[in-house]
Formats: structure tokens, sequence, C-alpha cells
């Protein structure tokens, strides 16, 4: 017998409230993204933050005894991201209403970002989630939408490797450049002495001695063998 009474007070209030089309309604829904930590990289494959959305309306809004549905979509991304929003939907339980009063309840949501690929430099794009929720008999959608920053960060380039040269072997390379000069020292010592030769108007060059020698011994055996021939 209760629950018959309290059923019909129910349904004599709703009756009593200014119908949705008689009566325009009011009311908006706002999204609030939490910014991410950190950014997606080659060693964090997947970013998570959260979001708060909260509806406001009128009275005029209560056409569900069971409350208002409302779905949350991605409306804009970056290219090199894949994003989800979690739970895809959910349902706005108002109060029972008051005339002339609003109502505001709150859902949360969460936002996973992960790479669709790896960047070549580093990037940041915003993503958006948009909540729309979804009118009963004669009722009104409301739609809001969040934003964020999420940021890609691309590898460093590897620097050379480079020898790392200690004072050893710096006096290493002392010792040998030392024996090198020494023994092209004694190389020279013990060539025969050069003769200069300039022919003309060219620039002496010198040559051994005993480069001359034979230059003058085949000169010299040239003229003797062309003497006997046109004698």
């Amino acid at each position: 017998m209760r629950t018959l009474l309290a059923t019909l007070a129910a349904l004599l209030v709703i009756a009593l409230l200014p119908s949705p089309a008689a009566a325009q309604q009011t009311g908006m829904v706002t999204v609030q993204l939490n910014a991410p930590e950190g950014a997606l990289s080659e060693d964090q494959a997947t970013l998570t933050f959260t979001g708060i959305v909260t509806l406001t309306v009128d009275s005029t809004a209560y056409t569900s005894l069971t409350g208002i549905p409302v779905t949350y979509t991605i409306t804009h991304k970056p290219a090199w991201a894949n994003v989800v929003v979690s739970p895809a939907s959910d349902m706005f339980s108002l109060p029972f209403p008051a005339l002339g009063v609003s109502m505001t309840v709150t859902k949360a949501i969460t936002v996973t970002v992960s790479r669709a690929f790896d960047p070549l430099e580093d990037l940041t794009d915003q993503v958006h989630v948009t909540a729309t929720t979804t009118p009963g008999f004669l009722g009104k959608s409301f739609e809001g939408r969040g934003a964020t920053l999420v940021s890609y960060d691309a590898p460093e380039e590897p620097c050379p490797e480079h020898d790392i040269v200690t004072n050893a072997d710096w006096a290493s390379i002392a010792v040998e450049a030392a024996d090198k000069y020494n023994e092209h020292q004694a190389r020279e010592a013990d060539e025969p002495e050069e003769v200069s030769v300039q022919t003309g108007g060219a620039s002496p060059i010198k040559v051994p001695w005993y480069a001359v020698g034979g230059f003058a011994l085949a000169g010299a055996g040239i003229g003797l063998l062309l003497r006997r021939r046109f004698a």
C-alpha cells in the first residue's frame, strides 16, 4: 500500500511539472580533462588521465525516472596517437526534482592515449572529448566538450662514439713520433750527397752525384758511337 501511494505521489508531482513542450529546458554539460603527466615516447607507450563530466539542468529535464543517458566520443586527436575514452556511455541519475530548482550531477571518465606510430620529431596536439546527452520523451539534448594537450618526445640522435685519449696514450704517441723522426734523420745521413742540376730556365733539381756521373758516361758513350759511325 505504501509503495502504491509513493508511486501515485511521484506521478502526481511529475504531472504538475511544466511539460517539456511547454517550458524550454535549460541546462548544460561541461567536460573537464586533467592534463596528463609526462609524454609519449619510445619508452612510454601509453598515457592515462581522468576527467569530470558535469550536467546541470532544471526540473523540466526530469523526463525519465531512470536518469539521462550520456555518450562520450573522441572528436579530435593527434594523427600519431590512438585515443580511447572509458566508459563510452553512462547515465546521469537525477534526484527527485523540485519545481524551479536546478540539479547538478557529475560523472568520471578515463582517457587513454597510445602511440599510433613514432614521429621523427617532438610534437604536441590536443585531445577533445565530447559528451552528449540523449533526451527522453520531448526532452532536449545537451552537449559539452573538453580538451587537453598531449605530447610526443622523439628520441635524441645518438652522439658519435669517440675514442678517449689518456695521458699514457699521448706519451706513447710522442715516443713513436720521436722514433720516426730519429729514423728519418739517420736515413738522410746515410744517403749520398745530392748535386743540383739546372737545364735552361728550369729550377735546379737535386739529384744524387752517382746519377750525374751516370748521365755523363752515357752521353760520352753515345757521342763516341756516333763519331765512329759517321767517320
